[in-house]
Formats: structure tokens, sequence, C-alpha cells
């Protein structure tokens, strides 16, 4: 199964609102909301406050917080939630390929998190891959290349696609 993971967004309604219906004033949310719909089996929300969101889940309030820029302690707990979220949804199941839509930020930990866990759990490591105009990156626990989604939005590498098989 594939499932498709789209960041949250400056932008918000102004109201509480059903998680795939607060970050709609963003079009870059807008873009990638209905790539994630239209291209992946299941898809979910990265939030900087709620960690990983349901769609359809129950109204959220519009919030003044982001992970871009944020410490790096502080984006590595948020994985830990995130992680621990995925695999109490089941979604961390063998043959799993998450899509990641969103800024570096909002899922370099996780991966590094997501790579840990499969090379202490078992024999096959995740595989982590980004193409594109920055060449090859080698990181702790992947190996990366870097791919821009210019159709999904103007900004270049922030927003990025990383597709990893698990």
């Amino acid at each position: 199964m594939e499932i498709g993971f789209v960041s949250c967004t400056k932008s918000k309604q102004q109201k509480a609102s059903q998680p795939a219906e607060l970050y709609m004033s963003s079009s870059f949310f807008q873009r990638a909301r209905e790539y994630a719909k239209t291209n992946h089996d299941r898809w979910y929300i990265l939030s900087a406050k709620y960690h990983l969101l349901d769609p359809s889940g129950p109204p959220i309030d519009p919030y003044d917080e982001t992970l871009t820029g944020a410490p790096v302690a502080r984006k590595r707990e948020r994985a830990e939630i995130v992680y621990n979220q995925l695999k109490d949804e089941g979604l961390l199941g063998d043959g799993n390929r998450l899509v990641f839509h969103a800024g570096r930020d909002y899922y370099s930990e996780l991966i590094r998190l997501l790579n840990k866990s499969l090379t202490e759990d078992s024999e096959t490591a995740a595989f982590v891959s980004k193409q594109g105009n920055r060449g090859v990156q080698d990181t702790e626990d992947c190996f990366c290349t870097v791919t821009s989604l210019s159709v999904l939005s103007q900004r270049s590498i922030d927003n990025s696609i990383i597709k990893c098989s698990i």
C-alpha cells in the first residue's frame, strides 16, 4: 500500500475544521492534497502541533506552530511521536510505501528513525529515494538523492517527495 503524507501549512482556515479542510487556504496544500488523494491508497497530514492527522478526523483549531527552523531536539521528539502513531495505525507493515510531500524539517528525523528501527527489527533496511538537481546525498542511515515537486509548488527543494519502502 502506498501512503502519502502532506505537511501542514502556515495558511489555515480561521475556525476549527476537519484536518483536510483546515489548510485549504494554502495553494500548496490544495495541490498536494489532490495529488495524495489521487495517487496514494491512503493519505495523512503531518502537523507541527498535532503530529499525524487523519484528514477526515475531528475538527482541530487553527494554530501558529511550525517545524521550519525548529531545533533538532524538537524535530526528533515529534518524529518519535509520529513514528509511534504510524505503528499504532498499522502503517509500518511490510510492503507499505511511505511518500512524503513536505519540507525537510517535517520528515528528516522521521526517516532516520524509520531506518534505524528497520535495521534493528529486520534484515532489510528502508530504501529512501529522492532524485533531482541537487545531486546525491548520504545521510547517517539512508542514501538520498533530491527531487523538487515543482508541479505542486514554486518553492524548489523545500517541497520534495521522499519515498520510503518498508
